[in-house]
């Protein structure tokens, strides 16, 4: 059970690799314009997939994507507070409307999250290319990614109303690596065919 090469310690490594991970982005965020470069630094490590030195691989791809990231960091704030604005649109709306809403914030939440990932393979600093290349793959990948937001949301309301909200800071990571595991194969498809 113990084992080194046993499914449980692995687990467990999976699990502090995680945990780690997920101070390293709330920390490395705190300056909210790092939040781009912070992100594409997670999905980095996450790709490389290393028990080993993923603190080292975090910082050195933070440095790296910093100055990268950040005019898509504008994009994705002016974003944000578009969604934010059209779901707190309160004039009475037809059921229909309400859902193409919430298809819409859950299609700018995706691609956001997609420009960083996208960020993280391809090194690019041409950020119309990056948006571009981020646009197109979202919209290939909506229908398998589209409930994904609203699940999570779900599932962060549940854990703030049970847990206490400091749970949600402490597996933030873990909603991050759960969607880059939904869409980890139809990017590397996607980046092969481009």
């Amino acid at each position: 059970m113990l084992r080194i090469d046993s499914k449980f310690y692995n687990g467990m490594v999976a699990i502090y690799r995680l945990l780690v991970l997920n101070v390293l982005v709330i920390v490395f965020s705190l300056p909210v314009i790092t939040i781009g470069a912070s992100l594409s630094a997670f999905y980095t490590v996450l790709s490389a997939d290393q028990a080993r030195g993923f603190i080292r691989l975090f910082i050195e791809s933070f440095r790296e994507s910093f100055a990268k990231t950040l005019l898509p960091f504008g994009f994705t704030l002016m974003s944000i507070i578009f969604a934010i604005l059209l779901y707190h649109s309160t004039t009475q709306q037809s059921n229909f409307f309400n859902l193409m809403r919430m298809i819409f914030i859950s299609f700018l939440i995706c691609y956001n999250l997609n420009v960083y990932i996208i960020q993280s393979y391809l090194k690019t600093r041409y950020v119309y290319q990056l948006l571009r290349t981020s646009f197109v793959f979202t919209a290939l990948t909506l229908m398998r990614t589209i409930l994904y937001p609203a699940l999570i949301t779900i599932a962060a309301w549940l854990m703030v109303k049970y847990l206490g909200e400091f749970i949600i800071v402490i597996i933030f990571a873990a909603f991050l690596a759960i969607y880059f595991q939904l869409i980890k194969k139809p990017l590397v498809k996607y980046l092969s065919i481009s």
